[in-house]
């Protein structure tokens, strides 16, 4: 299995100290054997970049999350803070980057620029891109359709929305992955979309630590728990776990197009 989306620089998984190596040797223990490592902001991207190239089965993105656009560390970002990591072949898209109208509205504008900045990197460099969009379905869309003619491509991480929004997505050539908001109860229109949109856009994540499955509810979220979203996954499509797993990598692959499976 493959987690898509992970967090392994925050606090609550390590900081890659030892207690992040274990998180991901316990993961791969149990069959999750690749993991795609989000970097949120600058002070991030070098430490992100140099624990995939030395970690089996850790890949690296760099980006700045829309929460984050107005930190002090990500001022004045500019593309080489993000393209001198193509050097590096466990290097694999850029992001997460987007708009977030849910936690707030003070620097909306800041968002675009720098959402737009990331677009242009993906595309220049031909390189998937990680879009984080909260509140914002039209918003997002409207950035990225500026781009459709440039071969845009990349995924809807933490999808939240319905399935005419999946639609829309899809037609645009991205992917949507589920976290595990897919096991809430209450997550009618996220399973609704799961179970209905062609299974070779769909990847699968943790966003751990955050959004832990309903299985583990109580617990720090984290990269062996996507096996739960799996589950799930399989279950509303009424398929094995073989099957999904399977389709989920090639899935991967072929979004992330610089990945080397060791």
């Amino acid at each position: 299995m493959i987690d898509s989306h992970c967090h392994l620089s925050f606090k609550d998984l390590g900081e890659y100290s030892d207690k992040t190596i274990n998180f991901v040797n316990n993961a791969r223990a149990e069959g999750i054997k690749y993991m795609l490592d989000i970097a949120t902001g600058k002070e991030y991207f070098d430490k992100t970049v140099a624990f995939a190239e030395k970690t089996t089965g850790v890949f690296s993105a760099c980006g700045i999350h829309p929460c984050y656009v107005n930190d002090e560390f990500n001022k004045n970002f500019k593309k080489e803070d993000i393209t001198q990591y193509l050097k590096s072949k466990k290097f694999i898209a850029v992001g997460e980057t987007g708009l977030d109208y849910y936690h707030s509205l003070d620097y909306i504008e800041l968002q675009k620029k720098y959402f737009h900045l990331h677009c242009e990197i993906a595309v220049e460099n031909n390189l998937p891109i990680i879009i984080h969009s909260r509140n914002c379905f039209k918003e997002t869309m409207e950035v990225l359709n500026q781009y459709k003619s440039q071969g845009i491509q990349g995924v809807i991480h933490c999808f939240s929305y319905s399935l005419k929004e999946a639609i829309e997505v899809i037609n645009l050539g991205f992917y949507i992955s589920f976290s595990g908001i897919l096991t809430y109860k209450n997550s009618f229109d996220v399973v609704d979309a799961a179970k209905n949109i062609p299974l070779n856009k769909i990847l699968i994540e943790t966003d751990s630590p955050f959004l832990t499955p309903l299985q583990k509810k109580g617990e720090m979220n984290q990269p062996l728990f996507v096996k739960f979203i799996m589950e799930k996954l399989c279950e509303v499509r009424n398929i094995s776990i073989e099957e999904g797993s399977k389709q989920i990598k090639d899935n991967f692959a072929s979004l992330f197009k610089r990945t080397i499976f060791e």
